[in-house]
């Protein structure tokens, strides 16, 4: 009974200073305030990914910026010009990426799957040989390839929360549309919809939702973010609405009680949160329905 107690006393400690901390460090704010527009974009953006199977999309895009990040990181530290920093590389080939995606599908002349394929490995071709040339120690590179939330700045978290909004917003506001345009793309032209306008908003959804992610989680794990939460929420329900809304409950429960674990036990956020949401993933099978 007094062991109960006492392991009992000391996870109020942790908790007490926990909270005592997150009302004193401005990064550790940032940090779990982010966490909530996190999971409306994870839920959202990953729920209807997962569904239109177009996880492909988001695996090639935050593997392709790898490109941006390596290159723009190179230039900054031969001319220190701030404009080149890791994050604007990283910004614009997400945004060009988006664009030649889109156009590649609207023409129809290749294959997609191999299209992203390229993107993929020659974004990390063009990121890991520009590394290799940067002299000095990459530690900004770090920061995208395994994710630190801790390290998210004031100019990410208002960047991150202005995204947010917008996609936010466009899918409430064209979300049968949306639908739709997931299973059926004739029946939009159909009723004089602009398709092509359509999936390139959606895809530039998917790329500015994988790009911002990326510094949570990571390059290297942002597809099980994008996948987990959805495929949890699946397992439950099988409404659209229910299943984002789910998601989004399941995306901050995880998020919060692994930002409390790696801030108490200094363990890095990324794989406690994969883990944890993994070990949610297995359980949710045992009630699919």
């Amino acid at each position: 009974m007094l062991k109960f107690i006492l392991n009992n006393l000391t996870l109020f400690q942790f908790f007490a200073d926990f909270f005592d901390a997150l009302t004193n460090y401005n990064f550790l704010q940032y940090s779990f305030f982010s966490l909530f527009f996190v999971s409306l974009l994870s839920s959202t953006i990953g729920t209807y990914t997962v569904i239109n199977r177009q996880t492909y999309i988001a695996g090639a895009i935050s593997h392709g910026v790898l490109g941006g990040i390596g290159l723009f990181n190179y230039i900054y530290k031969l001319t220190s010009y701030e404009i080149f920093n890791p994050f604007n590389g990283g910004l614009l080939f997400t945004i060009i990426y988006s664009i030649i995606i889109e156009r590649l599908i609207n023409k129809k002349n290749e294959r997609v799957d191999s299209i992203l394929s390229i993107i993929w490995s020659l974004g990390m071709a063009v990121g890991i040989f520009f590394i290799f040339l940067t002299p000095g120690y990459n530690q900004e590179i770090q920061k995208y390839l395994f994710g630190n939330i801790l390290l998210l700045d004031k100019n990410s978290f208002y960047l991150l929360i202005f995204i947010t909004l917008f996609i936010i917003i466009f899918f409430a506001l064209f979300f049968n549309i949306l639908f739709i345009f997931g299973f059926d793309e004739e029946l939009l032209k159909i009723k004089k919809i602009k398709v092509s306008l359509l999936r390139f908003l959606v895809i530039l959804s998917i790329s500015l939702t994988v790009f911002l992610l990326i510094q949570i989680v990571g390059i290297l794990l942002i597809i099980a973010l994008f996948t987990l939460p959805a495929m949890i929420a699946l397992n439950l329900n099988k409404n659209l609405k229910n299943v984002i809304i789910i998601s989004f409950i399941v995306n901050i429960f995880a998020s919060y009680i692994s930002l409390f674990f790696s801030y108490n036990l200094n363990l890095p956020f990324t794989p406690i949160f994969i883990i944890f949401m993994s070990i949610l993933y297995f359980i949710s099978l045992l009630f699919k329905n």
